[in-house]
């Protein structure tokens, strides 16, 4: 059921854009909380099986990634 939201504060003009459901924006707090509790540990738990030379190399390549995109940016 998608209605369309009529009038516009600011102008007093017919907006025509789709009301947003609330149900499908609300979220179950405890999902929320354990999907992130599992997310938190699954990351440590990768972290700590990768060796340091290539936890070293990862994180260098990301960098070089980071300051390509920064570089690039500025100076086209």
């Amino acid at each position: 059921m998608i209605e369309l939201t009529e009038g516009n504060d600011a102008t007093g003009e017919p907006e025509k854009r789709a009301a947003v459901f609330p149900m499908l924006k609300r979220k179950n707090p405890a999902a929320v909380a354990l999907g992130r509790r599992g997310g938190l540990q699954r990351a440590k738990g990768g972290i700590e099986k990768i060796d340091p030379a290539r936890r070293r190399a990862i994180a260098s390549a990301a960098a070089r990634a980071r300051w390509a995109k920064k570089y690039q940016t500025d100076h086209d």
